[in-house]
């Protein structure tokens, strides 16, 4: 199966993925041969920008794999990974200053993705795209922390904030925008998953095992390798891996990272009933790069069932020009069908299954668009599809 996950996709994704694995792996012969079949240096282009790789496949091509790279394409990669450099550079200073201020209000903080990421798993900023900031905070401490940013010079655009309560118990995620150009955006967590039963581990656990390091001239607290991870593995699944740099931070760590505890991560996994999203994850991180999974993980010969639909519907994800979401409201039937039967296969909890389908019908927007009394907020279960079926008709 493993040879068969990256034969199946075009020349041209095929070609990239190949490149990814440079410094890891020596594959100069491999890109080579796919160089020579006359690839779509266009759509090779496409296929970087659509999986947001271009600063970690730039970073890793030395001078005899640029040699077998157009000009043109060596150039591209190049100015957008100086322009990375410097947003990646302006994401670290403020994350520093945001965490800083966090710190002297009191609130305990922990940086998720984002430069700490990159830095962890690349050992430079730079080297991996850089795009928003994520925070985690206690749920007690959402309002201070509120409170906080918007003091820095940010402002809140989370739909639905007016009930801030219910939106952190059921979405976990606020959003905001700085006022700065261009504007840095920042997502302000009160918990690691939307569904709190696929990473039940509480904040105080996570703050108390905590690592430090240094960004800007800061000491930023993130997760611990161990705890990085598994929200790494589970979020990665949740959108179908449908970037292949999620994946490719997985297979950097994976060769940058020996020491971690994987036989931990493995047993944890299996305790939460998350086995079916490691196997799927180590199966297509060493299907697409070739990096074999951790002697601990005892991944199965042949995967089962259900994995195995896990693993193709991921391959199918990254094909796809479309996120993989369970936006309902804005994707066709048959989209969101495939996306809900995918994420009931990640745990056997009934509990969890129910809380999927329960927050399809969460829409955030339509709090702001039909203000309800607080006592009546259950109401917007049931309104949900009616206001979608009123805006349907409404716009043919």
């Amino acid at each position: 199966m493993m040879n068969v996950l990256i034969q199946s996709l075009p020349l041209e994704l095929r070609l990239m993925i190949t490149c990814l694995r440079l410094p890891c792996t020596s594959g100069y012969e491999d890109i080579a041969e796919l160089a020579a079949q006359s690839p779509d240096w266009d759509q090779f282009l496409y296929w970087c920008t659509r999986h947001k790789i271009k600063p970690q496949l730039y970073g890793a091509l030395d001078a005899e794999a640029r040699a077998l790279l157009p000009d043109k394409v060596l150039e591209e990669l190049k100015g957008y990974a100086l322009q990375n450099t410097g947003q990646a550079m302006r994401l670290s200073a403020e994350l520093a200053r945001l965490m800083n201020d966090l710190a002297g209000q009191g609130i305990r903080a922990i940086a998720l993705k984002g430069p700490a990421l990159a830095l962890w798993a690349y050992g430079d900023v730079n080297l991996r795209n850089a795009g928003d900031l994520d925070i985690l905070v206690a749920p007690d401490d959402v309002d201070r922390a509120d409170r906080t940013i918007k003091k820095a010079g940010y402002h809140n655009t989370t739909p639905g904030d007016r009930y801030r309560d219910h939106l952190h118990r059921l979405l976990a995620v606020a959003d905001y925008q700085s006022s700065s150009s261009p504007p840095v955006y920042i997502e302000l967590h009160s918990r690691l998953m939307v569904h709190p039963s696929l990473l039940p581990i509480s904040f105080d656990a996570l703050y108390d095992q905590s690592t430090d390091l240094q960004i800007a001239g800061s000491k930023i607290k993130t997760l611990s390798p161990e705890d990085l991870l598994s929200f790494l593995l589970v979020h990665g699944c949740q959108h179908a891996w449908f970037r292949v740099g999620w994946l490719c931070d997985i297979n950097r760590i994976l060769h940058h990272h020996t020491d971690l505890d994987w036989s931990r991560i493995a047993d944890r996994m299996a305790c939460f009933g998350l086995r079916r999203i490691l196997d799927q994850s180590m199966i297509l991180v060493q299907g697409l790069f070739a990096t074999p999974a951790p002697d601990s993980v005892r991944l199965a010969r042949a995967p089962d069932r259900q994995t195995n639909y896990l693993v193709k519907t991921a391959v199918k994800a990254m094909l796809d020009e479309q996120a993989f979401n369970l936006e309902w409201h804005t994707l066709p039937p048959m989209k969101v069908l495939e996306a809900t039967w995918y994420r009931l296969k990640f745990q056997r909890s009934l509990r969890y299954k129910v809380d999927v389908l329960l927050k399809m019908l969460v829409r955030p927007q339509d709090w702001d668009d039909v203000p309800l009394p607080r006592l009546l907020f259950p109401l917007y279960y049931p309104l949900n599809p009616v206001l979608f079926l009123k805006r349907r008709f409404s716009r043919s």
